[in-house]
């Protein structure tokens, strides 16, 4: 046994070394991942009869040391030269680069030695020219389904982390119609790296295409959704920063030299912002960005995807789901054909409860401000004493008590937080922002009448009334921006016929 193990060890070592001499050649590389493959399939601990991919994924999940047990000896020894890994890796990558290699094949010595003379000379497949993009996707499947059978042993899945694996194999299945099949491999090669809560983790590195098959696939679970409309607002985002910059540099410049002009001093002044303007370049690729990601919204359905959470979750008790999804409408309702999407789904009845918990929250923030006044009034007509000053300065000395549900869990090793199911009843923001941020999400989608009509239907225009009316700012009057749309719509005439003569 020792001696087939150590000649295998040796093959494998060899099929490394091909790889790395030809990193973008198509015929070495596709004989190094069948070789690869069907050592890991073919192996002496290998059930032929239950594969793996007749596993349920829950026990997959459940029972990894079972698995990692029953691994075989051809996949730890796969797993267990690093190179292996690396060169699968390398393969995914930058599999649409492979080009047919040249005739003259200097290092063809190290796929059979010579000295082996019991066994036949092989040969690299001979391909045509036009079998070049299927083949491409050859070395493609071939090399996840390798990385599929190598996840079972323990150490592969740190490995896996460790290289930046889940990025590559994300815009593998992003960039290219990979079937089923392979998608299945992709997921379970995520499930061994991560454990069960694979979809949060994927959402964060994933563009919209995985944002929406994740959210799609887990919408029962608000923790996903809230993950997967971050994200999604990240990406909007981040190109909006780039285009709107110029013009915030622009303004800044402006103001700047008003300023210096109006002053009678001639002292030094600091300009307004330090940050050099981007190039055209930038912003033109920033617009395609954005084109871009308009479009896979509009393939993928995210719209609708999204703004139906608003119809599936409480509001009490997922406030930050609300909140995220308005600021998602707000970005993307820019465009009519978003705007309707919006208004047909919940997105108008989502934004509308929002400004109404807005409304509750400011409205317990004076109760709670007014509770406390007077407590401290009646403790000024009270003479103080040694054992009320000293208790009231434990008290005021003693940390706040957070509970742990409510709290966001902090993992050392992910520097993003992990939300529990508690902690999505609060947020960070105030009652004014929370509102505000629903006043602009109906702002853009009272772009078109058969909004209007929903908002008269859910009692916008009571609302908008009362915090026009609130002279003592116990609500939201003083502090809520009321947009200039909103405040010119006639209500009466919403939904009725015209009676013109």
């Amino acid at each position: 046994m020792g001696g087939g193990v150590s000649e295998l060890r040796g093959e494998i070592h060899r099929h490394v070394l091909i790889a790395k001499h030809y990193p973008l050649f198509l015929e070495p590389n596709l004989a190094v991942m069948r070789y690869f493959l069907r050592t890991a399939e073919e192996g002496e601990g290998a059930d032929k009869d239950r594969p793996i991919d007749d596993m349920p994924m829950d026990f997959v999940i459940t029972n990894k040391k079972k698995i990692f047990e029953e691994a075989s000896t051809e996949v730890e020894l796969l797993v267990e030269n690093t190179g292996v890994t690396k060169v699968i890796l390398n393969a995914i990558q930058h599999f649409h680069e492979l080009e047919l290699a040249p005739e003259f094949d200097p290092f063809h010595r190290w796929y059979d030695p010579p000295w082996r003379k019991q066994k036949k000379m092989r040969r690299y497949l001979e391909l045509a020219p036009t079998e070049v993009p299927r083949f491409r996707v050859a070395v493609l499947r071939t090399a996840i389904r390798c990385l599929r059978l190598m996840v079972q042993c323990k150490d592969a899945a740190t490995m896996l982390e460790n290289l930046d694996a889940p990025v590559i194999l994300n815009d593998a299945v992003v960039a290219n119609p990979l079937d089923d099949y392979v998608k299945k491999d992709v997921k379970a090669i995520f499930s061994a790296i991560y454990g069960g809560d694979n979809a949060v983790k994927r959402i964060v590195i994933g563009n919209v295409q995985v944002v929406v098959e994740m959210m799609m696939e887990n919408s029962d679970s608000a923790i996903v959704q809230v993950a997967g409309v971050k994200r999604l607002c990240r990406l909007l985002a981040d190109v909006h920063a780039v285009l709107y910059s110029s013009l915030t540099n622009a303004a800044s410049t402006l103001l700047a030299g008003r300023s210096t002009n109006g002053s009678s001093s001639g002292g030094n002044q600091q300009p307004a912002n330090d940050h050099p303007p981007p190039s055209p370049e930038e912003i033109a690729k920033a617009e395609q960005q954005l084109a871009k990601l308009f479009h896979d919204f509009e393939t993928t359905n995210a719209v609708v995807l999204v703004t139906k959470t608003l119809t599936r979750f409480d509001v009490d008790q997922y406030l930050a789901l609300y909140m995220h999804v308005c600021r998602f409408i707000a970005f993307v309702a820019m465009e009519e054909h978003n705007t309707k999407l919006v208004g047909q789904h919940g997105g108008i009845e989502g934004s509308i409860r929002l400004l109404f918990k807005a409304r509750e929250m400011q409205r317990q923030k004076k109760a709670a401000a007014r509770e406390e006044a007077a407590r401290q009034a009646r403790r000024k007509g009270v003479p103080p004493s040694e054992w009320s000053d000293a208790f009231d300065r434990k008290k005021r000395l003693q940390p706040a008590v957070v509970e742990a549900e409510q709290a966001e869990v902090e993992d050392p090793n992910n520097p993003q937080p992990v939300l529990t199911v508690g902690g999505l009843a609060s947020v960070e923001f105030t009652p004014i922002e929370i509102g505000q941020q629903a006043i602009w999400a109906l702002d853009l989608l009272a772009t078109l009448d058969f909004n209007v009509s929903m908002m008269k239907l859910h009692r916008l225009k009571y609302m908008l009334e009362e915090i026009r009316l609130d002279p003592d700012a116990h609500e939201l009057g003083s502090a809520l921006v009321v947009t200039r749309r909103l405040r010119l719509i006639r209500w009466d005439e919403i939904g009725n016929a015209s009676t013109k003569k």
